[in-house]
């Protein structure tokens, strides 16, 4: 009989999560946790962020009062990707000074910008964007009978650095 190793744990690219809330347009703040364990306080000045729809843009990074803040470059993307209030966004740090982003809306569903080019007679292709929004019933399961009560709180555990050198958790209820 196989034994399964419940210790060793996946490699992955470090991570954190954002709910956009507040004044996220202009600036948005990087947890410091993953500055102190990923960067190591070395964070690069410049970085550039990838989104699901094959752009890039480079982002520099800003610190105030000893905490780092995507800046200069990010008003752009928040417009390109027509972030709002409570979209969820996901960076994974594929390199030293490169993220992928990935970004959900408010009903959990991945938001995805669709780019249509239109040729216009005598002048260059004109880029129109759409955004597709999938309707939460389709994007979520339903169960059969409603909830009375609502179910008890579960322990949400964040780790920061999924290296197996070091690593952080928290419990948070």
């Amino acid at each position: 009989m196989q034994t399964l190793n419940m210790t060793r744990k996946p490699k992955r690219n470090p991570s954190f999560f954002k709910i956009l809330i507040g004044n996220f347009d202009k600036k948005l703040r990087i947890p410091p946790a993953f500055v102190k364990y990923i960067f190591k306080g070395n964070v690069p000045t410049m970085l550039t962020l990838y989104s699901d729809s094959g752009n890039s843009w480079r982002v520099r990074i800003k610190v105030e009062q000893g905490s780092y803040f995507f800046n200069n470059g990010w008003s752009k993307f928040v417009k390109y990707r027509d972030l709002e209030i409570g979209d969820f966004l996901v960076f994974f740090l594929v390199d030293s000074s490169t993220f992928d982003v990935f970004i959900y809306n408010r009903t959990a569903c991945a938001k995805i910008i669709i780019l249509a080019a239109k040729k216009r007679k005598g002048r260059s292709p004109r880029v129109s964007r759409q955004i597709e929004q999938t309707p939460s019933h389709k994007c979520t399961s339903t169960s059969k009978k409603p909830r009375t009560v609502p179910p008890e709180p579960q322990p949400f555990h964040f780790m920061c650095n999924p290296s197996s050198s070091f690593s952080i958790s928290h419990t948070f209820f």
